[in-house]
């Protein structure tokens, strides 16, 4: 079976209700806070971003190339090219007669034309692309089985893009669990510090629980994966800064020192997942009708409310985007203004990048067959 994007990031959704809140730096204590209440649930109107006025399209992408379903991700800061997974087309299984392994390519974003990274020629079963981060002149992904949504047996790779060179860094097999769980929600995206790349993994399987850690490897390969914190998942790094969760509270993390320190996070009454970019806190709240605790460097706090089961977190120092239903919102944090993205379905990259974002446009079709849609790359206005 072909894996389309789109239901895995549904499948990842759907595991928010199982995942654990997320950390930021801690407010001080000689400012209190402000705080915004925004509520979004039904019988709300929430205005409809205007073209020309809200956002500017860069460019307009399709999300098929060729027959194969691409997902995009690190941009150039020109916007001329992107990173791109390709989801091998169903001939393409059919040809194969087994599995056939996703790609990464380099996409440019005026053409259309591909570029593949790299070539492999392996028998690995582990053919799915999961996740992709870039950092400090590397790209590192997890590799998985196919549709693997009930266990996570993975590989880590590291491509320098200075060199062209592809390395495996780090397994699961290492650890000796056949058939591991998930670890979490967030903790399959590798978290890139300096010339370290940290992720959590599962341990060890003591009756039905999982015990998960954080493992750090050098982006190089030169040294076999460490396990480095004990009983922590969620992990989140953003320039310098580690972050990672223990037991419902978040805490810092020094590389250097390998100190641990609590940050200050917003009171949620049903923490069940989160994001961390940028100095920006977001939190889920699943009590009640559900809400977004966004909590910013500055201490300022704003409580989105009624957002029930939101999915496709995105933040940074200015924005916040999430979709709830198969609509898209952005909410201004410099304006404290909500917008909904008409005719978006999510969005397409994890990261925004500054002002600039993908979204999924649907234009026919569903969220699980992506044909005739495209992946408008636009920049939020004002910039």
């Amino acid at each position: 079976m072909t894996r389309r994007p789109l239901v895995l990031l549904a499948v990842v959704t759907a595991l928010v209700a199982a995942a654990c809140t997320a950390g930021s730096e801690a407010p001080s204590p000689r400012r209190r806070p402000t705080a915004t209440v925004v509520t979004v649930g039904a019988g709300t109107t929430v205005p409809a971003m205007v073209e020309g006025t809200d956002y500017r399209v860069v460019r307009d992408v399709p999300a098929e190339i060729g027959g194969e379903t691409m997902t995009y991700y690190a941009v150039r800061d020109d916007g001329s090219s992107a990173v791109a997974v390709r989801y091998p087309s169903d001939k393409d299984q059919q040809t194969a007669g087994a599995p056939s392994p996703d790609r990464l390519l380099t996409v440019d974003l005026e053409t259309g034309g591909t570029k593949a990274l790299f070539t492999r020629d392996d028998d690995s079963e582990l053919t799915d692309i999961t996740e992709v981060s870039r950092g400090n002149g590397y790209l590192v992904w997890l590799q998985s089985a196919p549709d693997s949504y009930s266990s996570l047996t993975w590989d880590l790779y590291s491509y320098d893009l200075a060199t062209k060179t592809e390395r495996r860094i780090a397994s699961s097999a290492e650890l000796g669990i056949d058939d591991p769980p998930w670890p979490s929600f967030e903790s399959i995206r590798p978290q890139i510090v300096g010339d370290d790349v940290y992720w959590a993994a599962v341990e060890a399987v003591k009756g039905n629980t999982p015990a998960t850690a954080i493992y750090r490897a050098p982006l190089d390969g030169a040294d076999p994966m460490t396990k480095v914190i004990d009983d922590a998942t969620d992990v989140y790094a953003d320039g310098g800064d580690l972050w990672f969760q223990r037991d419902g509270q978040m805490l810092a993390w020094d590389a250097s020192e390998g100190a641990e320190k609590k940050a200050g996070t917003a009171a949620v009454h049903q923490p069940c997942g989160g994001y961390f970019h940028e100095g920006t806190l977001v939190q889920i709240d699943c009590g009640g009708k559900g809400s977004l605790v966004v909590t910013e460097k500055s201490g300022r706090r704003t409580t989105l409310r009624d957002v029930d089961g939101p999915g496709y977190l995105n933040a940074t120092s200015r924005w916040v985007g999430y979709s709830i239903d198969g609509q898209a919102y952005v909410y201004d944090l410099s304006r404290q203004r909500l917008m909904r993205m008409k005719g978006a379905q999510g969005y397409s990259a994890q990261d925004f990048s500054g002002n600039r974002m993908f979204y999924i446009q649907q234009h026919s079709g569903t969220a699980d067959d992506p044909h005739d849609a495209t992946y408008p790359y636009i920049a939020l206005l004002p910039e």
